[in-house]
């Protein structure tokens, strides 16, 4: 059989192929599943019902009688997103009391991933209105083993213990259902939308089961109503094999076909001074980081908040004489990639463009039209978000949905690439929750940002945006990875509460997010600069083997022993750095805290007909100084383990890791081979 994905239709029927799966899609009446099987285990999953819901009407799709199917294009994936595979566009017409509901969806299987993909935009030629919990898909799941509801507090600055797994009830809220391996039927569903505390509208369920039936709905299309002639994007839907419930393989294998990041490009070791100089920074301040970067090992190095006269205005030239022109060149003589901090909503508050009272609200909003400036504002007129930046300065949330300031704010940002070659970019101080205005509504707003995110990866080659993950209502875990990274922390040795830097710490927030999200799309701060004698250099630069380091503070601050030691170990690191992050990354042992051991695996794309790969060990602050841990997806398998770096101690069999660390904070590398 090919490995290449594949869609062709036979009469009403849409067969779906790759290695991994054999899909069979009805086309009428609506797009329904008649069976989801494995090439290696049969069938697991096929549609049962899917509920349209609205104030007129409450249909279930299959049994309506209302749809009929319109058309079909079979294509592949955009090349923006440089995915492999095959792609459906499929077309149906619903028939709604005095009009017309179309539905296109996007379907997608990729080359190398056991999972199919689809989200499906919504128009109408009358209006809806409550259709948030529509069902994205109704199922029926061929297993007897009760599903696992997975979500994630995805506000960082406030909690370390972030990662929520529970057993699933009737109403879950979440995004991922796991039906854990069953003799080769596990099954994962992920609806590809924000995670729950992040949702425009805050939902009660995300997933319906009902354990006598064994069969799940996914519910919360995203949006609640449909406007005449507007064009409404739904939640994603994600279903697919967990190949290996212990490491959740086919999860991983399908996030590495999705989202197709080239490591030799994107994976990179990277810098912000913020926690050092905050807005006290100038040219000669951020020529000497990039002189430092450089000593360093640092690949791309960014300039923080500060660097406009005016809250995101034009660059201060009292701090940057030279723009950054200098900067840029510099940057470019030494191979590093400069990096700009971006508040893609704000804009400071004094400008005209962003004041409350600008003139318009002296027409008569019933009888005139008001020609409102950019500020976003509420349905009462009012600004949606004002913050003090301190010194009487201020900034105000801008609209999206207004033309012109998505226009400015695209061209600012495309004008840092064009005169200064700038590809990376840090995204903060967005919450889009609040942006419930007059243009539009918080999803309205939602998609908005999909869009400029869009049209800035089709300008910028090369681009990648790190998505700050440290406050909720944000859209990282959903379709910011088709952009960049997710910058998971916000830490400093200033703030003495939960967020005061410990390299476990830092190391955890990968740990737990790596169960569940790409690797190479992780950015985890270190800090090798802090003077505390219970952390070894090597342990604290470790954290980041597994992911993008990112130097969290001033590299000026490094000594110059520290600066060549920092170095060095990245210098050791990186004949093995392509190979970790090409390979399927997951967690295993313990989940790190000051006590523990805990292990980071890498296998490569190719396993289980290929065995090899990377084991990282961490002794964090472990009383003993030797554990055993098991590594089940290397059960059963002869390895000869190879230390890349560390002192050696650790040996493996049976699938268990047999762990011997000489320190109390220790970090182990080693390359695998059956």
């Amino acid at each position: 059989m090919s490995t290449k994905a594949t869609i062709t239709r036979q009469h009403d029927t849409l067969l779906l192929n790759n290695k991994f799966l054999q899909i069979k899609v009805s086309l009428t009446p609506f797009f329904k599943i008649d069976e989801f099987a494995s090439i290696k285990g049969g069938a697991i999953v096929r549609s049962e019902s899917h509920l349209l819901l609205a104030d007129r009407l409450n249909y279930d799709l299959y049994k309506s009688g209302n749809c009929r199917f319109e058309g079909l294009e079979i294509t592949v994936p955009e090349a923006l997103y440089q995915s492999s595979g095959a792609k459906a566009v499929l077309t149906c017409k619903i028939a709604v009391p005095g009009g017309e509901l179309t539905l296109i969806r996007h379907l997608y299987l990729y080359d190398d991933a056991a999972a199919i993909r689809w989200y499906d935009l919504y128009s109408s030629t009358v209006p809806l209105a409550g259709m948030y919990y529509s069902d994205l898909g109704g199922f029926k799941v061929e297993t007897d083993i009760p599903p696992i509801c997975v979500d994630y507090f995805t506000c960082t600055d406030q909690s370390n213990w972030r990662l929520k797994e529970k057993a699933a009830t009737a109403k879950n809220q979440g995004n991922f259902l796991l039906f854990p391996d069953d003799g080769g039927k596990g099954v994962f569903f992920y609806k590809e939308g924000p995670f729950p505390d992040s949702q425009p509208i805050k939902g009660e369920y995300d997933f319906l089961w009902n354990s006598s039936a064994s069969s799940v709905n996914m519910a919360g299309l995203g949006f609640d109503n449909l406007r005449s002639g507007e064009l409404r994007r739904a939640n994603g839907c994600v279903i697919g094999l967990i190949e290996e419930s212990s490491s959740l393989l086919g999860l991983h294998r399908y996030q590495a076909a999705r989202y197709n990041c080239d490591p030799a490009s994107e994976v990179e070791t990277l810098a912000n001074s913020w926690p050092a100089f905050g807005k006290d920074i100038n040219e000669a301040k951020i020529i000497q980081e990039v002189e430092a970067a450089a000593a360093s090992g640092i690949k791309t190095l960014f300039i923080d908040d500060g660097w406009f006269e005016t809250f995101m205005g034009d660059v201060d030239l009292k701090k940057f004489p030279n723009s950054f022109t200098v900067i840029s060149r510099r940057c470019s003589e030494l191979d590093i990639n400069l990096g700009i901090w971006m508040n893609p909503l704000g804009m400071d508050s004094s400008r005209p463009e962003a004041k409350e009272w600008d003139g318009a609200e002296c027409r008569d909003t019933m009888l005139e039209s008001n020609p409102w400036n950019l500020l976003a504002r509420s349905n009462d007129f009012v600004p949606v978000e004002m913050r003090s930046l301190g010194h009487g300065e201020t900034y105000s949330g801008m609209d999206l949905c207004n033309p012109a300031y998505f226009r400015h704010i695209r061209e600012k940002i495309i004008a840092l690439y064009r005169e200064f070659g700038v590809k990376r970019f840090k995204f903060d101080l967005y919450q889009l929750n609040l942006y419930d205005t007059l243009p539009g509504d918080a999803n309205i707003h939602y998609e908005a940002y999909r869009q400029l995110l869009h049209e800035l990866k089709s300008a910028i080659p090369g681009l990648v945006i790190s998505m700050d993950v440290t406050r909720r209502n944000r859209p990282n875990f959903d379709f910011g990875l088709d952009y960049g990274r997710l910058f998971l922390e916000n830490r400093g040795r200033s703030l003495k509460d939960h967020r005061y830097y410990h390299p476990y710490i830092s190391l955890r927030n990968l740990w737990y997010t790596l169960k569940y999200a790409p690797a190479r799309k992780l950015e985890i701060e270190m800090m090798p600069q802090i003077d505390d004698a219970c952390y070894p250099l090597e342990y604290i630069l470790s954290t980041g083997v597994f992911a993008n380091p990112l130097y969290w503070g001033a590299l000026t601050e490094l000594s110059q022993g520290k600066s060549s030691a920092v170095l060095d170990f990245f210098n050791r690191i990186a004949p093995h750095r392509l190979e970790i992050m090409r390979g399927l990354i997951f967690p295993a042992g313990e989940m790190p805290d000051n006590g523990n051991f805990s292990v980071i695996v890498s296998v490569c794309p190719e396993f289980p007909e290929k065995c090899s790969g990377y084991i990282g060990l961490y002794r964090n602050g472990s009383a003993q100084d030797t554990a055993n841990l098991s590594i089940p997806l290397l059960r059963g398998r002869s390895l000869k383990l190879e230390v890349v770096c560390g002192n050696p101690g650790s040996s493996f069999g049976d699938g268990v890791l047999h762990c011997k660390s000489a320190s109390a904070f220790d970090f182990q590398l080693y390359r695998f081979n059956e």
